[in-house]
């Protein structure tokens, strides 16, 4: 018999009184000065922060001028009625070592095929190695009522073994709601907090090194982006590299990402979306 899809969103609730007494016990462990830098975060990261998700130039070009985000499914579907290839074969070739992973991740909940993913932000860069294109979704849209859990890490790392079954347990001990995302990211960083400034909170909630992946399902289109920040370096060379010199040689790769950095400072400028520079 096949085995019932779990409800990563009903999951990630029944956990919201957990999550508050972990926190606590963390909390009052630490020291009088720890504890009140502790109730800090937890506040700063419940009222301030939202999620962002990083990509590559071509892909936030495409939301601009289309208006619209695919997930994974949603990219491979279009791509099959065009190409008259199958959804898999495209699928395999696009997530290659990870296509098994992240397809069983997927069908092990109800819905999982809707997914988009993201990240637990305050401010930066967000997480490069996705993408040096960091797209900010603006708080009312987070906070609207779209289904949305946290995970205090890359899910497909910590949450799927070896032989690509999920950890249905991890899941089920760690997902947390959206409401109580301060408190997980708190509990998570307790014991770094200490050593850091609050300058420093952006960066140890979210970067390369580490981050809390946020979950959620909902229509995404360029109404949801509060801002897209780009690295400084990456956008001063991708100016070069559009701007610079309109009679200056390059590869087809080359001129690929010229245009679509001018279609992504076109399309945002059209759109009244702030672009940047951290």
């Amino acid at each position: 018999m096949r085995k019932m899809a779990l409800d990563l969103f009903e999951i990630a609730e029944a956990n919201a009184h957990s999550i508050k007494l972990r926190f606590e016990q963390v909390r009052d462990f630490q020291p009088d000065h720890d504890q009140a830098t502790l109730n800090r975060f937890e506040a700063c990261v419940r009222d301030q922060s939202t999620i962002a998700i990083n990509l590559r130039p071509w892909i936030v070009a495409n939301i601009l001028t289309t208006g619209r985000y695919q997930n994974i499914y949603e990219w491979a579907d279009e791509q099959a009625s065009v190409s008259g290839r199958s959804v898999e074969e495209i699928l395999r070739e696009k997530l290659k070592d990870l296509y098994v992973k992240r397809v069983s991740f997927d069908a092990a909940f109800a819905d999982g095929i809707r997914f988009r993913y993201g990240a637990l932000y305050l401010a930066g860069a967000g997480v490069t190695r996705y993408g040096k294109f960091c797209l900010v979704l603006s708080r009312d849209f987070v906070e609207s009522g779209i289904p949305v859990a946290y995970v205090p890490a890359d899910s497909l790392k910590t949450y799927m073994c070896d032989d690509s079954t999920l950890d249905e347990a991890g899941i089920r001990e760690h997902a947390g709601p959206h409401t109580h995302r301060g408190f997980l990211a708190a509990i998570k960083l307790s014991d770094s907090l200490s050593a850091r400034t609050e300058s420093d909170w952006p960066l140890l909630l979210c970067s390369d090194a580490d981050y809390i992946e946020a979950i959620f399902i909902a229509d995404l289109d360029h109404n949801a982006v509060e801002c897209i920040r780009v690295p400084v370096a990456e956008y001063e060379q991708l100016w070069d590299l559009a701007f610079s010199d309109f009679g200056k040689r390059v590869g087809s790769a080359g001129r690929a990402l010229a245009h679509d950095f001018a279609s992504i400072l076109r399309a945002a400028r059209e759109r009244s979306i702030p672009l940047e520079e951290v």
